[in-house]
């Protein structure tokens, strides 16, 4: 089956035939602005178009050339610009429709339940917990995911979404944009948005010319008191006539573009779909989201400015049922491929969504005084843990009761994960080590830490959060890792490479790095101080990072050297003939951690194809002793985490 890698690669193949047809589409948009310019100096200089001859054209090309090289900067400019601003993450695409980042600490119960469903689906997708927005004004049902990469993905459905899906409809609905994320998508999906942005930039320019056509003084002294001004008119004619062409160009790229966004996006949502019921194991769910939308009586429609740059990126048609160059498969079409006797009625969802409605409105009142925001989290994360976050993904193994020291947390305790005054304290809770040297030099540090005004009380924090961590299994330790450090990404950059300088010294400290705190460390750098994306490398150049990562990877889970050697021939046998790499080679002396990190960090310039090959190599490595432990299937996460592969895992 498939993985999500292998649509990773089928979406970079799709962002290379999107950018050749767009490329063609300039070629064309050029030539035609060169033309035009050339038919405009025949009229300025001649007064018609029949001077515009071959050799016309010859003696003047520079000003075709000319022409078409202003068009390209122009489009390229503002393709860039559009680009950048939306290559901060996709907190930025929620922000430009009026999304609102939602507070963890948020008392509204529709939007508590929005991030349980989200934390939960990230544990169970083994994804980092993306940022979530609220569209308040947008009472349409639709939901998208945007971003550049995982770590920097935002979630943001609107008002009309958390007021008319049930819980299990929401959470259908949430797994198809996490498929999204986990696909590649979003990225494809930044690009069409810079890249139809900047085809706009030539229509606007157009009506811009034609503005000024209108407005040229000469052309209103003619008109008031009907003095001829050849000269002035001639301008103003070819203004006219230029910003005319300009904006049909423009449009017509335009529609180009958005044609481009529905041939490309149409396949996606089918798949989108089809992942968010492996996620969720819920067809009927995801079913009834569908049919939800077409009961609203706005059914997925937004208001925001600017929706239709971002159409191909919504979970439906945010124009309605349909469009002439609709992004999304027809409403019906994605019911019956859950329900295949659907009839295309709504009538009966309409009233169902009227009686839940009312239920709910009678009900809201008792639930606000009784639901505990804590007890909601730890209930769903039990439910993510008990019934599908260990078998929603292909190769995962079978899924395991939550332990009972996790059951026994207070309510409380879940509720700090999302503070992020509190957070911290979970994350170096942790890295604590058992009673020892280690553990003594940990505390002094962390009473350092204390004592400034960045980290009052964590010494104390901390330590209380070690008693409640160290008896879980390692999983479930780290899921709640990684909770408290999205709650993180709010604070201020100096603050979080603080605590990251932090982490490093426990887990320094103690003499001893598990792969736990390998793991908890790479965490959060990969959350809270991404690096850049690497420009892509040619595979075989990536050989000695992938060789010292395994090499690392093999002495983590070796009890003695000729064990260690035997996991990393075993690890560089199973890599890509791509990498051209020797397995019996030598293998030198153990990397560093450090070691270990930056070689990662270099591999996340592979294809999606090679990071595949790499991660099975990973695995291969530590199943050479013929076992998995929880220490290395941790070690793992971390390493598909930070190459840029976070979701997979291990082969069974």
């Amino acid at each position: 089956m498939p993985s999500f890698l292998d649509y990773q690669e089928e979406a970079r193949k799709r962002t290379r035939i999107f950018v050749a047809l767009y490329l063609l589409c300039l070629v064309g948009i050029v030539a035609v602005l060169g033309m035009l310019a050339l038919a405009v100096t025949a009229m300025l200089e001649n007064g018609d178009l029949a001077s515009l001859t071959s050799a016309f054209a010859w003696e003047n090309a520079d000003v075709a050339l000319a022409t078409g090289g202003i068009a390209l900067a122009i489009i390229g400019l503002a393709t860039l610009v559009r680009s950048n601003q939306l290559s901060g993450g996709g907190g930025k695409v929620a922000e430009s429709l009026g999304g609102r980042l939602v507070d963890g600490r948020t008392r509204d119960m529709q939007e508590l339940r929005l991030l349980n469903i989200v934390e939960e689906m990230a544990i169970a997708a083994r994804i980092p917990v993306p940022a979530v927005y609220v569209l308040d004004g947008e009472r349409g049902v639709n939901a998208f995911a945007a971003g550049t990469s995982p770590d920097n993905a935002a979630v943001a459905v609107t008002r009309g979404a958390l007021e008319n899906l049930t819980r299990e409809e929401l959470q259908c609905v949430i797994g198809h944009e996490f498929s999204h994320i986990l696909n590649g998508d979003m990225r494809l999906n930044i690009r069409m948005l810079g890249s139809i942005f900047g085809l706009l930039c030539i229509a606007i320019l157009g009506r811009i010319a034609m503005r000024i056509a209108i407005r040229l003084p000469g052309l209103r002294s003619r008109r008031s008191n009907g003095k001829e001004s050849g000269g002035i008119y001639a301008v103003a004619l070819a203004f006219l006539v230029g910003g005319l062409a300009l904006w049909l160009l423009g449009q017509i790229g335009v529609l180009f573009g958005r044609i481009l966004q529905s041939v490309i996006s149409r396949q996606r949502e089918y798949l989108a779909d089809a992942s968010a019921v492996q996620f969720t194991r819920n067809p009927a769910g995801m079913a009834s989201a569908l049919k939800t939308i077409g009961a609203v009586s706005r059914h997925a429609a937004l208001d925001a400015p600017h929706a239709g740059e971002v159409a191909h990126m919504l979970f439906a048609s945010g124009g309605g049922l349909s469009s002439l160059f609709a992004t999304h498969p027809p409403l019906v079409s994605r019911i019956r491929r859950f329900e295949p006797g659907f009839d295309g009625n709504f009538d009966e969802s309409r009233a169902a969504l009227d009686r839940r409605l009312a239920a709910a409105r009678a009900a809201a009142e008792a639930e606000r005084r009784t639901e505990d925001d804590g007890e909601v989290l730890r209930t769903t994360l039990l439910g993510a843990f008990a019934r599908r976050a260990a078998a929603s993904l292909p190769g995962t193994p079978p899924p395991l009761p939550p332990s009972a020291a996790f059951t026994a947390l207070p309510a409380a305790a879940f509720a700090s994960l999302r503070n992020p005054a509190a957070a911290p304290a979970v994350l170096c809770g942790a890295l604590l080590a058992e009673d020892g040297d280690g553990f003594a030099r940990q505390l002094a540090a962390l009473r350092g830490a204390s004592e400034t005004a960045r980290f009052p009380g964590l010494a104390a924090d901390a330590s209380l959060w070690r008693g409640r961590l160290r008896p879980l299994p390692l999983r479930e330790r780290l899921a709640l890792c990684e909770i408290a450090a999205s709650s993180l990404r709010v604070e201020p950059e100096e603050t979080r490479r603080d605590l990251a300088s932090l982490l490093h010294t426990l887990v320094a400290d103690d003499g001893l790095v598990s792969p736990f705190e390998f793991a908890v460390e790479q965490l959060f750098r990969n959350r809270l101080l991404p690096l850049p994306v690497p420009a892509a490398e040619p595979t075989h150049r990536l050989a000695e990072p992938a060789r010292t990562a395994l090499h690392a990877l093999a002495a983590f889970g070796a009890a003695d050297d000729p064990s260690c050697a035997a996991a990393l021939v075993a690890g560089l046998a199973t890599l890509p003939e791509s990498f051209r790499i020797n397995p019996n080679e030598p293998p030198g002396p153990v990397p560093t951690l450090r070691q270990f990190s930056a070689a990662l960090d270099q591999l996340r310039a592979l294809s999606p194809a090679d990071k595949k090959g790499f991660l099975a190599a990973c695995s291969a490595t530590v199943r050479a002793d013929g076992i998995l432990t929880d220490d290395e299937s941790v070690v793992l996460s971390a390493i598909a985490d930070t190459v840029g592969a976070a979701g997979w895992t291990p082969p069974t």
